[in-house]
């Protein structure tokens, strides 16, 4: 497992940051800001269901975990794919 469930054992356990790290690829491969990739959220009931959330997040939810992927996660994450690579030498 990449990212934990959750941040901060204190949080509201509102959304998963798999949940979080999704809409943000979305968001990279849509080429939208945060607010739009919310509204598309919002509009989509299909993509809130395979989430697995009922309401939408704020943008600023967003934001303030891609601050926190950076220096949290991004370190495991990049491991991760490394580790599972594979690279056939010519």
């Amino acid at each position: 497992m990449i990212f934990p469930n959750y941040s901060n054992k204190y949080s509201k356990h509102t959304y998963k940051n798999c949940v979080k790290f999704t809409i943000l690829c979305i968001k990279h491969y849509l080429n939208v800001n945060y607010r739009q990739v919310c509204e598309i959220i919002e509009l989509s009931s299909e993509i809130r269901r395979i989430l697995r959330i009922s309401k939408v997040l704020n943008y600023s939810t967003l934001q303030k975990f891609f601050k926190k992927l950076s220096t949290i996660y991004l370190p495991g994450f990049n491991e991760f794919i490394l580790s599972h690579l594979l690279i056939n030498a010519k």
